[in-house]
C-alpha cells in the first residue's frame, strides 16, 4: 500500500490525513530509512521484468543492455539512457524489425496492488538519449498478453557552421555546452523544464522529490511529511503561472522521435520457429521497437542571410547608379514631371470626349403658346 503514497511526490489529487502520513513516516524513523533508500528497497529489479531481450537479431542477457535508471514516474529500466551513476552504453541500431530490440515483459507479482488505471502493463517511454524520463517522452502503453510493434521515425536537427558562429541572441537557441542546469549535467530542454520543477520544490517547501537526487547538490529530499506542502504548492511547481515559469531556451541541434504502435492479441498456440518466443506464457508482453528505415531525415539549420550578405545585396543595387551623368538625371526628372504630367491630361481630355459623343437623347415637352391646356403628346429632340 506504500506506493499510493507516492503519488503523492508527482500528482495534486493524492491528499492524505496527517495520521496516514505520520503513519508512513514513522516506517522511516524505525528502520533508519531515508526516502531514496526507502524507495529502493519497495521497487522492482531489470531481471524480475525483462524475461528476454533481442538485440540486432541476437538473444543477449537483458542486464548487459538494460540499466535501472530514475525518472520522473519512479525507477525504470532503460536502454541507451545517458545518466548521471550509468554507464552509457551507446548501442546503435539499423533500420528494420531484424535490427531492433526485442522484449519479453513478464509480472511475476499476481498480487496487483491499487492502481491508478484500469489496465494491466507496462509502460514505454521513447526520447532523446540525454533527457531525464518524464511527461515529455513519447508515452506508449503495453497491455498483458499482447505483441506490439513499435516503429521509430527519426528527425535530427543540426545547424550549420554560420549558425554556430552567430550569438545566442540572434539564434534564439543553445547548445548543450552553453547552458548550465543545477539538477542535471547535459542541457536539453525537458532537462530545463524539470530543472525548473525541481528549484520550484525547493523554493516553497524547502526539499526536491526523491527522483531528482543526483548527488549534484546539497538540497533536502522530500519525505512524506512534505507531501502536503507539495501538493498545496503543485501549480507553481509545475509552472503553471507566469511568476514561477523559467527561462528554458531552445536545443539548437536535437533529436525528434514519431512512434507508431501496433498491438496484437498473443496467440500462445501458433506455431512458430523463431527461438525467442519459446516458454512464452499467458500473461506475457512482447514489444519490438525499430526503425522504420536504413536512412532518416536530417534538417540543417542554417543562415539566410547576415549584415555581410545585406551590404552586398544593397551594393549590387547601388552599382546601377554608377557612372550616372547630369543628363541622365535631368531626364529622370523631366520623365516624373512633363510626361507623366501631359499623358495623363490627354487621358482625361479623350474621356470627356467619348462621353460627349455618347450622351443620351433628351426627352421634353413641347410648348404650345396658343393653348392653355398642356398637351400630351412628346418628341424627341436631338443635337447634331
Amino acid at each position: 500500500a506504500a506506493f499510493a503514497y507516492f503519488s503523492g511526490f508527482m500528482l495534486d489529487d493524492a491528499r492524505f490525513s496527517p495520521a496516514e502520513i505520520e503513519l508512513m513516516e514513522s516506517v522511516l524513523l524505525d528502520n533508519n530509512l531515508t526516502m531514496v533508500q526507502f524507495v529502493d528497497r519497495l521497487r522492482w529489479d531489470c531481471h524480475e521484468l525483462l524475461h528476454r531481450c533481442r538485440y540486432h537479431g541476437d538473444i543477449m542477457d537483458c542486464t548487459q543492455l538494460f540499466q535501472l535508471s530514475k525518472t520522473f514516474f519512479g525507477h525504470c529500466c532503460s536502454f541507451n539512457l545517458r545518466q548521471h551513476g550509468l554507464d552509457f552504453t551507446a548501442q546503435a541500431a539499423a533500420g528494420g524489425l531484424d535490427n531492433g530490440l526485442s522484449l519479453i515483459l513478464r509480472y511475476k507479482d499476481e498480487n496487483y496492488d491499487a492502481l491508478q488505471s484500469y489496465s494491466h502493463g507496462f509502460k514505454l517511454l521513447i526520447q532523446e538519449t540525454d533527457a531525464f524520463p518524464s511527461a515529455h517522452a513519447d508515452c506508449k502503453f503495453l497491455g498483458l498478453n499482447t505483441e506490439s510493434f513499435a516503429t521509430l521515425r527519426v528527425v535530427e536537427t543540426f545547424c550549420s557552421e554560420a549558425v554556430k558562429s552567430l550569438p545566442i541572441s540572434q539564434r534564439n537557441c543553445v547548445f548543450r555546452h552553453e547552458f548550465r542546469l543545477r539538477y542535471f549535467s547535459d542541457y536539453v530542454y525537458p532537462n530545463c523544464e524539470l530543472n525548473c520543477r525541481a528549484k520550484n520544490m525547493v523554493k516553497l517547501c524547502g526539499c526536491h522529490t526523491y527522483f531528482f537526487e543526483f548527488n549534484r547538490t546539497k538540497d533536502r529530499v522530500c519525505t512524506f511529511r512534505d507531501i502536503p506542502c507539495l501538493v498545496d504548492n503543485f501549480p507553481d511547481i509545475i509552472t503553471r503561472r507566469k511568476k514561477t515559469q523559467c527561462n528554458c531556451p531552445l536545443t539548437c541541434e536535437h533529436f525528434d522521435y514519431d512512434v507508431q504502435m501496433s498491438n496484437f492479441a498473443l496467440m500462445l498456440n501458433m506455431p512458430v520457429v523463431d527461438p525467442f518466443y519459446t516458454g512464452i506464457e499467458r500473461n506475457d508482453a512482447i514489444v519490438h521497437i525499430f526503425l522504420n528505415s536504413q536512412v532518416y531525415r536530417r534538417v540543417r539549420v542554417d543562415l539566410l542571410s547576415n549584415m555581410v550578405t545585406l551590404v552586398s545585396h544593397l551594393g549590387s543595387a547601388f552599382s546601377l547608379f554608377v557612372g550616372m551623368s547630369m543628363l541622365s538625371l535631368v531626364e529622370i526628372i523631366y520623365y516624373f514631371t512633363v510626361i507623366l504630367r501631359r499623358n495623363y491630361v490627354q487621358e482625361c481630355r479623350a474621356r470627356q470626349k467619348l462621353q460627349t459623343l455618347h450622351r443620351r437623347p433628351n426627352f421634353g415637352w413641347p410648348g404650345d403658346k396658343n393653348s392653355n391646356q398642356q398637351k400630351s403628346v412628346f418628341y424627341i429632340r436631338g443635337r447634331n
